[in-house]
């Protein structure tokens, strides 16, 4: 799964560049008219889509988060996108594969992909499990989503140059506010009733916190990958295919060299619940991938931290957990943090004060659970999208 993050410096997860060499990635599908709005509303329609559909995975595997080993579970839930990305590789052929076009991506850059992978895929894919299990749906989602944020911005401040603007450094500090206050909640969360003490509902809450921040590392090399177009499948297939060989490796080596077992463990149900939550994933990769080619990514980006709202509602919904006032303002500053990091770079397009056309690959997705979109905008829009690779 892979919310969109709205800071600045938020790695892209992979996904088809938007509006070419000569576009505006943030302005090519606004259109103008009647026909222009019809437009922007799919891309809306498509991101709220998107939105939902991350939620909805993370509420299936919080269904089964306490019943089935966290590594396995990662594994299980990555077939469906395995599945996919093989088809589009066998279809289309990406020139990212052949080594003689200018798209190929070389050994050291697939190495470092793969690893990304091992990062957001097996490690992160894991932690979520247990933060799931032990903080619930509602605060394991802004956890998780504000880890990713700070990751990002972190990761792209120390390794990628960038320099957030001073309206994003305040959508920053809400977003810091925002985790502090979640992590108070998190302490209500050892009273859900199952077991879960003060000391394992803090924990489970730093691994949400920090399974944001394994999917804003892959994002980032994605990021990095992308600056080339062409190389959204591969890309995402290197990641993925990292993801997958360590979990399977590791499962092997903890069953004693018997990788079948560790699916005889499953019921049908809970096997069931796991591939839907990977189909779930794919539809959310595929509305946002293609919602920003009919709205701008800061819309996208906005609806896409939607997730948060929809975590909290469907944890309670379907899992009873409360909503306590700790975990509403918490979530509601971290939300702000999104939007006031897309709101200071718009302002400025109004006044008329544009910056020179440097564009730079967006960041998106995934999570992930898959990165999600990349495409060319302003520098000064530089966090309209980012999603964690899942």
């Amino acid at each position: 799964m892979d919310p969109v993050s709205g800071v600045p410096g938020s790695g892209s997860g992979p996904g088809p560049e938007v509006g070419g060499a000569g576009g505006d990635g943030n302005r090519s599908a606004s259109g103008t008219g009647t026909g222009g709005r019809r437009i922007a509303l799919i891309g809306i329609g498509l991101g709220l889509v998107s939105s939902i559909s991350y939620a909805t995975v993370n509420a299936l595997l919080r269904s089964v988060a306490g019943e089935v080993d966290p590594f396995t579970g990662a594994l299980i839930r990555q077939l469906p996108l395995v599945g996919a990305l093989a088809l589009l590789a066998l279809v289309l052929r990406p020139r990212a594969m052949r080594p003689r076009a200018p798209e190929f991506i070389g050994p050291k850059l697939a190495l470092t992909l793969l690893a990304g992978g091992v990062v957001s895929l097996f490690v992160g894919n894991a932690l979520l499990f247990w933060a799931l299990d032990w903080v619930g749906l509602g605060i394991a989602t802004a956890a998780y989503l504000g880890g990713l944020l700070l990751g990002s911005a972190l990761i792209g401040r120390v390794f990628l140059g960038e320099r957030p603007a001073r309206g994003e450094l305040v959508g920053i500090a809400f977003i810091v506010v925002g985790l502090v206050v979640t992590a108070v909640s998190a302490q209500g969360a050892a009273g859900r009733g199952d077991g879960a003490g003060p000391g394992i509902a803090v924990l489970g809450f730093v691994f949400a916190v920090v399974t944001g921040v394994c999917y804003a590392t892959s994002n980032s090399l994605a990021r990095v990958s992308q600056q080339v177009p062409g190389r959204f499948v591969v890309t995402l297939s290197l990641i993925t295919l990292g993801g997958v060989l360590g979990l399977v490796l590791f499962i092997t080596i903890l069953h004693g060299g018997k990788l079948p077992e560790a699916f005889t463990e499953l019921t049908g149900r809970q096997a069931l619940v796991l591939v839907l939550a990977g189909c779930a994933n794919g539809v959310a990769l595929v509305s946002i991938t293609v919602a920003v080619r009919y709205t701008t990514v800061t819309t996208v980006s906005m609806l896409n931290a939607l997730v948060i709202v929809f975590g909290v509602l469907f944890g309670r919904w379907f899992f009873a957990e409360p909503i306590t006032a700790t975990l509403v303002i918490g979530s509601a500053c971290i939300l702000a943090g999104v939007v006031i990091g897309q709101i200071r770079w718009r302002r400025r397009e109004w006044r008329g004060r544009r910056r020179p056309d440097r564009r730079t690959p967006a960041a998106v997705s995934p999570l992930d659970e898959a990165g999600i979109v990349g495409c060319r905008r302003r520098r000064g829009d530089r966090g309209a999208a980012g999603r964690g690779v899942r």
